[in-house]
């Protein structure tokens, strides 16, 4: 998995932040890239450590992260991976 020293600053600048209040109404989208094209997206209700993406899928690039809001999908789709 291949990320950016920038992007790993801006985690730890994070990490090191204070802590606010977890929003549960907040769900992290992760979008994956292998093969230089495909790209699958994960939703997870925090936000991952990138230790835990490794592990996850250790040949991809970490291509995008953002947050949004849950109450945007209907109920009944599976929290973890996103339905394209």
């Amino acid at each position: 998995m291949t990320v950016s020293y920038e992007l790993l600053n801006r985690l730890k600048a994070r990490r090191d932040a204070p802590r606010a209040q977890i929003d549960v109404q907040q769900e992290y989208v992760i979008v994956l890239s292998e093969n230089g094209g495909e790209t699958r997206e994960l939703v997870m209700p925090r936000a991952p450590s990138i230790q835990t993406l490794a592990r996850i899928a250790p040949n991809a690039v970490l291509a995008e992260v953002r947050v949004r809001n849950n109450r945007s999908h209907p109920n009944g789709r599976d929290p973890f991976f996103a339905h394209k």
